[in-house]
C-alpha cells in the first residue's frame, strides 16, 4: 500500500519536473515585451494538454459503474477491494508522467521552432546547425 503511494508520488513528481523544465525554457527564451503573451499561450497549453488528459484518465479508470469500467483490467478485478485505492493511486500518477512526457517534448519542440523562425541570415543557419547536433543519432 505504502509502495504504491510512493509510485504514485515518484511518477507525479517526475512528471511535474518535466513540466517545469518547459515553463521555465519559454520563461528563459521569451524575451520581456512578449513574456506575458507567451505565459498566457503556456498557461492556456498547459490546461489543454496537460490537465485536461490527465484528469480524463482519472476519470476514465475510476470505474463509475459496470457498464462504465476502468481502462485497466487489474484496476477493475481489485475494484471493491483495499488494494484498489493504491493501485489506482500508481497508475493515476503513471498517467501523469507518460501524459507529461509527450507535452513537455511538444512544448519543448513548439518553443525550439518559435524560436528560430524568426531568425534571418547566419544566425538562422547557426541556429538549425545547433538543433541538427542536438537530435540523438
Amino acid at each position: 500500500m505504502i509502495l504504491s503511494f510512493g509510485t504514485f508520488t515518484l511518477l507525479f513528481l517526475i512528471g511535474l519536473g518535466l513540466a517545469t523544465l518547459a515553463w521555465v525554457s519559454d520563461c528563459r527564451l521569451a524575451g520581456e515585451v512578449e513574456r506575458p503573451e507567451s505565459l498566457r499561450w503556456l498557461r492556456r497549453w498547459s490546461i489543454q494538454g496537460l490537465l485536461t488528459p490527465w484528469l480524463l484518465w482519472a476519470l476514465m479508470n475510476f470505474g463509475f459503474s459496470f457498464e462504465l469500467q476502468s481502462f485497466m483490467p487489474r484496476l477493475q478485478k481489485t475494484q471493491g477491494t483495499p488494494l484498489w485505492l493504491p493501485l489506482y493511486a500508481s497508475y493515476v500518477g503513471a498517467g501523469f508522467c507518460v501524459i507529461s512526457s509527450y507535452w513537455t517534448a511538444m512544448t519543448l519542440g513548439w518553443i525550439a521552432w518559435r524560436e528560430g523562425h524568426d531568425l534571418t541570415g547566419e544566425l538562422r543557419s547557426n541556429y538549425r546547425s545547433l538543433c541538427w547536433t542536438s537530435l540523438p543519432p
